[in-house]
């Protein structure tokens, strides 16, 4: 499915589409990598150790400017969250 803010649509890719439906089912709550890896790639197993990573770097680009954040847990995965204002 197409992801809106707003009314405007992000341009995701369905790896990116695949990630942020995970994230946003548990928002504010980790994400396993494993778990991000295997719904971005599904039974193709990616060649880089890191190619979730590389999804996640080009989708927090194109979260810029949503209000919304992916944050890393070292060792647990991935969130995302709403940005505090100051």
């Amino acid at each position: 499915g197409a992801f809106y803010w707003g009314t405007e649509a992000l341009e995701l890719t369905p790896r990116e589409s695949a990630l942020l439906a995970a994230l946003m089912e548990r928002p504010g709550r980790a994400v396993t990598k494993s778990r991000l890896t295997g719904l971005a790639f599904g039974a193709d197993t990616p060649s880089q150790p890191d190619a979730v990573e590389v999804v996640v770097h080009r989708l927090r680009k194109k979260l810029v400017h949503t209000g919304v954040q992916i944050t890393t847990l070292r060792g647990l995965g991935y969130l995302i969250q709403e940005l505090r204002e100051p």
